[in-house]
């Protein structure tokens, strides 16, 4: 005979975003906020990880906690069902989804740095516990405060490598799923690693524009194997050192065998580039700045011509004015993405971190 027990918990509101139930909780013997997922175990895959149990032995800090799980003996739920609601802590900042769709606008080394932590959380689920996450998004990497960064959430769809490190695909295609998941329906760590290299994209560029995209049709790219993105969501801003293209190009690769394959080779990759930290400031204008307290400041201006074309020019912030470098002429280019425009970029972000 047992006793039950009841969880301090007031409901604040529930939380869109997700297939399962997610409310915002407040514990008033704590005096913190929680988060509560309820999910139907009778419904999760054969080689579904038990998300509770699972997230419960992990213990890193770019995997999220779990608090506490409970049964939930609730009428409103059949009888076949078996409920039980995942407790976690509440992140404020909430997912990377949550900041892009309120206006956040990451700096580069704000996106590297998130992306280097979501990496070492998938890490650890892949290397530390034979776990692909199966849904890695941007809704599902949660932000938080330095050094911590970004944490790994919501591995309710995840599976258990075999002893060759694959697992079959989930049925739950999304934008961000990786073109074999209705091809050949088998994942690996390098179909986690793509996912990445879209949230990528977006950290970058910004949201995706997901209002624009039909389930239907992200069915149909995928079954393609295809990605259902568009270029426009699917490029990094035309800013992007090459060196930076490349990470992102490799991560993104249609062939997983072309991939990183590992989370930690890409978070070494990262962690090896050389980046300004660039930023938008005005309609057809980008600006570089090196690190220091006193860092160079360059900027890349880009003028439509009545031809279509563009003439780039590259100056330097000196004091209050902008100046030409030594050597550095105007140039004309057909787009801001062929390998002229992409020059100029280059020699941007090499003048700014010096």
């Amino acid at each position: 005979m047992g006793t039950v027990l009841r969880l301090p918990f007031e409901a604040l509101q529930s939380i869109p975003g997700g297939v399962n139930e997610v409310t915002l909780y407040y514990d008033d013997l704590l005096d913190c906020q929680r988060v509560g997922k309820r999910l139907d175990l009778k419904m999760a895959e054969a080689s579904a990880v038990p998300e509770a149990s699972t997230l419960k032995s992990i213990n890193h800090d770019n995997v999220v906690e779990v608090v506490s799980a409970v049964k939930v003996d609730d009428p409103r739920y059949d009888s076949l069902m078996d409920v039980i609601e995942i407790v976690t802590p509440f992140y404020s900042d909430g997912s990377i989804t949550d900041a892009l769709l309120a206006g956040r606008v990451f700096s580069t080394r704000e996106a590297m740095l998130t992306m280097q932590a979501a990496l070492r959380g998938l890490r650890e689920l892949h290397v530390q516990h034979k776990i692909l996450h199966r849904d890695v998004k941007s809704g599902n990497i949660l932000l938080d405060k330095a050094p911590v960064y970004a944490v790994v959430a919501d591995i309710g769809v995840a599976g258990l490598m075999d002893a060759s490190g694959s697992a079959f695909a989930a049925n739950n295609p999304t934008l961000y799923s990786p073109p074999e998941l209705l091809t050949t329906g088998v994942l690996t760590a390098s179909s986690d690693i793509y996912s990445m290299g879209l949230i990528m994209s977006e950290l970058l560029g910004g949201a995706f524009d997901y209002g624009s995209y039909k389930r239907g049709a992200v069915e149909e790219s995928l079954q393609r194997g295809e990605s259902p993105l568009t270029e426009q969501d699917f490029q990094l801003p035309v800013w992007a050192p090459t060196a930076l293209r490349k990470v992102h190009t490799r991560a993104t690769a249609s062939d997983p065998k072309r991939r990183y394959q590992s989370a930690k080779l890409m978070d070494d990759a990262i962690g090896a580039l050389r980046l300004a930290n660039w930023e938008q400031v005005g309609e057809s204008a980008w600006q570089a700045t090196g690190p220091g307290r006193s860092p160079r400041v360059f900027k890349v201006e880009a003028t439509p011509q009545p031809s279509g074309d563009y003439v780039l020019a590259l100056k330097k912030a000196t004091g209050k004015t902008w100046r030409r470098p030594q050597y550095q002429t105007d140039i004309r280019v057909a787009t801001l993405e062929d390998s002229g425009a992409r020059a100029v970029f280059d020699t941007a972000n090499a003048l700014a971190i010096g």
